[in-house]
């Protein structure tokens, strides 16, 4: 009878061992989780970095164009479009803007643990709720962060084919400009003939003597 209760008891240890090793690789395979989705939104901060910069250089090049009288209603149009991608990469980055840490919470509820065969079970448990709580917070906020990222992408594409748009505009209304001021000026009125000219009576030509021949010299 103590045979089979010892042989229990070393079969219910040898499964408590097993259950403590597969929530020992649960705990694992949650620590890389945790660290690709922190990862991921690393790469989702620089590339709305990225995005934001890139819109700040095109409104320095739209500012550029100015200066070549270009259509206002493009500019209008471009200045709209790269505001809203400057606005949309503006509220991904708040979004994400903070982390949860798979922390199970105060040291000593640990110490509160039953000290039984299962508190090393109960506190595998515990470090795998933490980690649930901080996978499932940080992956929310990821989800989020990339929907205003894939707007902000969608209209920093549209701001540059608009800018991209204005600039040949203002190009070639620079262009046409110049060849116009190079070409010379014709008259724009036409010039009337004014006809024979009539004289009064008294502007009329006077018709001069002949002059007398010269009395040759006597020999």
């Amino acid at each position: 009878m103590n045979k089979q209760k010892l042989r229990e008891k070393k079969d219910f240890t040898r499964w408590v061992d097993g259950y403590e090793h597969n929530l020992s690789l649960v705990l694992e395979s949650l620590k890389y989780e945790l660290s690709d989705v922190n990862r991921d939104k690393k790469l989702q901060y620089n590339t709305a970095k990225t995005l934001l910069w890139l819109n700040v250089v095109f409104v320095g090049i739209s500012i550029k164009i100015l200066e070549y009288h270009p259509n206002i209603w493009l500019f209008s149009l471009f200045v709209v479009i790269s505001s809203l991608s400057i606005l949309f990469t503006f509220l991904g980055m708040i979004e994400g803007k903070y982390n949860a840490y798979a922390s199970p919470g105060r040291v000593s509820m640990y110490a509160k643990l039953p000290n039984d065969e299962w508190i090393k079970s109960n506190g595998l448990l515990s470090n795998i709720h933490a980690f649930r709580r901080a996978i499932k917070y940080n992956g929310i906020s990821l989800i989020k962060r990339s929907r205003w990222i894939r707007k902000a992408k969608y209209a920093s594409v549209l701001s540059f084919v608009v800018l991209l748009i204005l600039s040949v505009n203002s190009l070639y209304l620079n262009t046409k400009g110049l060849e116009m001021a190079k070409q010379p000026t014709t008259p724009t009125k036409s010039v009337i003939n004014p006809g024979p000219i009539r004289r009064t009576a008294s502007q009329k030509p006077v018709k001069l003597a002949a002059p007398k021949p010269l009395n040759s010299s006597k020999k």
